[in-house]
C-alpha cells in the first residue's frame, strides 16, 4: 500500500473513531467497532495506533489544532476588518 493509501486509512480510522465517540462516549466504543465501521481489519488499527489511548490522544491533538487554526483565522480576519475601518 502506498504512503497516501496508508494515510487515507489512518484518517478514515480517526474520522470513524471521532464519530463513534461523539455518538456513544469513549468507554462503550471498541477497537473492533472502529475498525469495522472504517472498513479495515482490526490489526490495521493497531498498525496505525498502538492502543486506543494513542488513537484518542491523536484525535485530541487534531481537534485542538483545528481550534487553534480557527482562532488564528478569526483573529486575522478581525484585525483586517479593524484596519479597514480605520
Amino acid at each position: 500500500m502506498t504512503r497516501t493509501g496508508k494515510e487515507h486509512k489512518r484518517q478514515r480510522l480517526l474520522a470513524t473513531a471521532l464519530q463513534l465517540f461523539s455518538q456513544h462516549g469513549l468507554d462503550p466504543v471498541s477497537t473492533a467497532q472502529i475498525a469495522g465501521q472504517s472498513g479495515v481489519a482490526r490489526g490495521s488499527l493497531f498498525f496505525h495506533f498502538h492502543s486506543i489511548s494513542a488513537l484518542i490522544h491523536t484525535l485530541f491533538e487534531q481537534v485542538l489544532q483545528d481550534c487553534v487554526s480557527k482562532k488564528e483565522i478569526a483573529f486575522s480576519t478581525a484585525s483586517r476588518m479593524r484596519l479597514a475601518l480605520l
